[in-house]
């Protein structure tokens, strides 16, 4: 999957979750302090929000949403943020070589708890710089 078409994901995903529950996008660009044309470049796929942000979304969003909509919003950053697709990378589709020991490591990411995610974003964060 291209960069852009996740970014685009994510940010549908992002937006169609807001208009479920119907959270306010002022709500969530208030609890993150940044602007509401910023959070409209994410729900558009122009952007994709950096690690810090994407954590105190995780907070915010924690009881609100399922834990299959969260994983699918992790799981949709990652790729956004690193341009990888990770069912795609598990199953090889794309014939990438991986080892067995990188893809227990991209399984662990994927069921990693809430709290302990931080760390992976992090880490994508500083590899994208």
């Amino acid at each position: 999957m291209k960069k852009l078409e996740a970014k685009k994901k994510f940010g549908y995903h992002l937006k169609s979750i807001l208009n479920k529950y119907s959270i306010k996008a002022k709500d969530v660009a208030d609890f993150l302090k940044v602007s509401p044309q910023y959070l409209t470049e994410i729900n558009s796929g122009r952007s994709v929000l950096k690690a810090e942000y994407f954590n105190t979304i995780i907070e915010f969003l924690n009881n609100k949403i399922s834990d299959d909509e969260m994983d699918v919003l992790v799981s949709l950053f990652i790729e956004a943020r690193s341009g990888i697709d990770l069912n795609t990378l598990i199953t090889k589709e794309n014939n990438i070589q991986l080892s067995s020991s990188e893809i227990d490591l991209i399984l662990k990411i994927r069921n990693l708890d809430k709290t302990n995610r931080k760390l992976i974003f992090d880490l994508l964060d500083a590899i994208s710089k």
